[in-house]
């Protein structure tokens, strides 16, 4: 079936907040909460869907309602993301790439891509980390060297490790540099005008430093009816983003897809490993990470919002509870218990092609990918090698 791709860019207007695992909510409560630098794939597919909705014409839904569920089953698919479904159905919506950066520089746009975890700061300067073996008292022994002028210089554990991005033109950017902070620290107060005892909260915002957008690819299996640029809410706490949705055949041949874009990073090579980069979150079973020799991975806490087309009613209203992969009963929406997956930046080394090979090709295999999740590049030890595709 032929399919339509675009590239959806997301400008925050002011500042911006993604929730994670700590929020305010009943049964969960937390007085310092810190927003997500990034929007996770399924907030990207929740806008889309709703986008859709609201494009799709009064008979189909009103009133901010669906009023025909099969014309809407039929746009959006009849459910949220589910991670137990063998085949995920977003009706119209057939996948999504990775959320990545947009610079919008002087001459043209600059993209950026996760680089991995096998960097560490010293002195204001990003060193790549080499993993090496070594023979010691007749033992064998994994080390990470830095990649300086002294070849004995060893990982600091002091120092720890960043989260570097790499531009299109092979510029590399500690993922913080992105960022700043915006706090914000208040009093709740009751619907009668008093204070309750745990009302004080300290709230986290980001905002970013420069010119930078949100994007991602999603392929269509029709053309689609999004305006080209609008405002939209979305995120922890509805902030405003101008939202573009470009077909592909508007950009130039190098930026049609995020196979091809990502093909203009460089990837530097191991000198003795073959190594597997998720460029996205991603969901791997432990069969799957037997094979490895040695990785460098952060940990996320992963929820998704659990809705149907057919049965939920209140989307303004939440079910107090998180719930396994269903559907709440009186029409409210719910949120999934939580799960963990390793976060986009980790990497894994593997002693042969093969190996690494075969363990890309299992990450792929996940329901997680068709929304973006479970994204990976291949990084030989003789050549960097793009594997990506959307």
């Amino acid at each position: 079936m032929p399919t339509s791709t675009y590239l959806v860019k997301l400008t925050p207007v002011e500042k911006f907040f993604f929730g994670q695992k700590n929020t305010f909510e009943t049964g969960n409560v937390n007085y310092f909460v810190r927003s997500a630098r990034l929007p996770q794939q399924t907030t990207i597919l929740g806008l889309l869907r709703y986008q859709y909705l609201q494009h799709a014409g009064e008979e189909t839904f009103k009133g901010n309602k669906i009023v025909c569920w099969k014309k809407a089953d039929e746009l959006i698919g009849p459910r949220s993301f589910s991670t137990t479904a063998a085949d995920n159905n977003f009706g119209q919506i057939q996948g999504l790439s990775p959320v990545f950066l947009i610079e919008q520089g002087a001459a043209e746009e600059i993209a950026y891509f996760p680089a991995g975890l096998r960097y560490q700061r010293r002195a204001e300067e990003l060193r790549r980390l080499e993993l090496v073996r070594e023979q010691r008292e007749g033992q064998e022994r994994l080390h990470l060297l830095q990649e300086s002028e002294q070849p004995d210089e060893l990982y600091s554990p002091k120092n720890g490790l960043s989260s570097v991005w790499v531009s299109s033109e092979g510029k590399l950017v500690a993922e913080e540099e992105f960022f700043e902070e915006d706090c914000r620290v208040g009093i709740t107060k009751d619907y009668e005008g008093g204070v309750r005892e745990d009302a004080f909260f300290y709230q986290v915002f980001y905002r970013f430093r420069g010119k930078y957008s949100f994007a991602c690819y999603f392929e269509a299996s029709e053309s689609c009816k999004l305006p080209l640029r609008k405002l939209v809410h979305f995120g922890g706490e509805r902030q405003s983003f101008v939202m573009e949705c470009i077909p592909v055949d508007k950009l130039p041949a190098y930026e049609q897809s995020y196979t091809q874009r990502i093909r203009q990073a460089f990837y530097p090579s191991e000198e003795t490993y073959h190594a597997v980069l998720l460029l996205s979150d991603a969901h791997i079973k432990a069969k799957a990470l037997e094979g490895a020799a040695f990785s460098l991975t952060e940990i996320r806490e992963f929820a998704r919002v659990i809705t149907s087309v057919r049965k939920t009613k209140h989307y303004y209203n939440r079910n107090s509870t998180r719930s396994k992969d269903k559907v709440d009963t009186q029409g409210n929406m719910c949120v999934s218990e939580e799960m963990e997956l390793y976060a986009r930046g980790s990497i894994f080394y593997f002693d042969s092609l093969d190996q690494a090979e075969a363990f890309q090709k299992q990450v792929h295999a996940s329901t997680f990918h068709k929304i973006g999740y479970n994204y990976t590049q291949l990084i030989t030890n003789t050549q960097a090698t793009n594997t990506a595709t959307i």
